[in-house]
């Protein structure tokens, strides 16, 4: 399995998206306080579902995997943990069969 995106990861490709390298452009952008988007850079805090999905979307990543990873970064049980793993790992393997099918006639054309 491929490391799951993290709150880190999604917040430095908002960044890099906007092009500015602060957390208060990223809160911004994200709709987000700006402090909460400070928490994500320090490592204090995890991303909630909604900018997830947000920063999911401006990045071209799948929602669904994003959101699987963003609960198995908060989970604290490891019971629970390993429940979310194999959640990322079905997502990130739909995502693979997804592009399978509809990619080639974009390269095939």
């Amino acid at each position: 399995m491929r490391q799951p995106i993290t709150t880190l990861d999604l917040f430095n490709g908002v960044k890099t998206l906007t092009g500015k390298d602060s957390a208060y452009a990223v809160g911004k952008y994200l709709q987000v306080d700006p402090d909460t988007a400070g928490n994500w850079a320090k490592g204090k805090a995890t991303m909630g579902d909604q900018a997830a999905v947000k920063a999911a979307a401006a990045l071209g990543l799948d929602p669904e995997y994003v959101l699987a990873c963003m609960h198995l970064e908060r989970e604290k049980n490891a019971e629970l943990r390993k429940v979310w793993e194999r959640i990322v790992l079905v997502t990130t393997r739909a995502a693979v069969l997804v592009l399978a099918v509809i990619a080639p006639p974009f390269f095939l054309g």
